[in-house]
């Protein structure tokens, strides 16, 4: 049930009016369900696919970080230069764009970027009243002295944090790669998890 009301989110679901114009939204699967054909059914379930990097650069918002992050007393981010935030994009979106032959992200790592940002593989197949609900921000900031922060994401809020401390695209390509192998373990071994405790 949860997956079906997920699937049906966007032009289906009312966001003003009375509670019973509501209630007819999304949650009428009876009447949606009879008039959607089947394909169309299965897409807002399962989501739009990821074939290319052009479908994950079109959802890249970038932000430039410019304020100093603090936390338990400790910096954790400091302003991204304006120079700095410029190349990072450049370098970002070659990985994403680029074919897999001149360096770029093969779709099956497009794919684990999506995930690693949003904790899902696809896209909503619908947001008809905001397209902006399906971005990834790209929050590029400068590591505190010292540090070489790995990218980390926050998959509640569809943000990426991108340290600008790299030296070239190369560096930058092996510090996302390596975040991303790492989420990949990640996820494999709760999988094992769930697998033994069902087994």
């Amino acid at each position: 049930l949860e997956a079906l009301k997920e699937g049906f989110q966007g032009m289906d679901q009312p966001r003003s009016g009375t509670a019973a114009s509501q209630q007819f939204g999304c949650y009428n699967f009876q009447h949606l369900l009879s008039t959607l054909p089947p394909m169309d059914i299965a897409l807002r379930l399962r989501g739009q696919p990821v074939r290319g990097g052009g479908d994950v650069w079109r959802h890249l918002r970038f932000v430039r970080h410019d304020v100093e992050f603090t936390a338990e007393g400790e910096t954790k981010m400091l302003p991204a230069p304006e120079d700095k935030y410029g190349l990072v994009q450049a370098w970002l979106e070659r990985l994403v764009c680029d074919d897999p032959d001149q360096g770029g992200f093969k779709r099956e790592e497009l794919q684990d970027f999506v995930q690693f940002c949003t904790s899902r593989k696809t896209f909503r197949a619908f947001v008809a009243h905001d397209p902006a609900l399906d971005d990834i921000v790209v929050r590029v900031y400068t590591p505190p002295p010292g540090r070489s922060y790995c990218p980390t994401a926050s998959t509640c809020n569809r943000e990426l944090q991108l340290p600008c401390g790299y030296a070239d695209a190369a560096a930058l390509s092996r510090g996302m790669r390596e975040a991303l192998q790492n989420h990949r373990c990640n996820e494999e071994l709760q999988e094992d998890r769930v697998s033994f405790a069902y087994s």
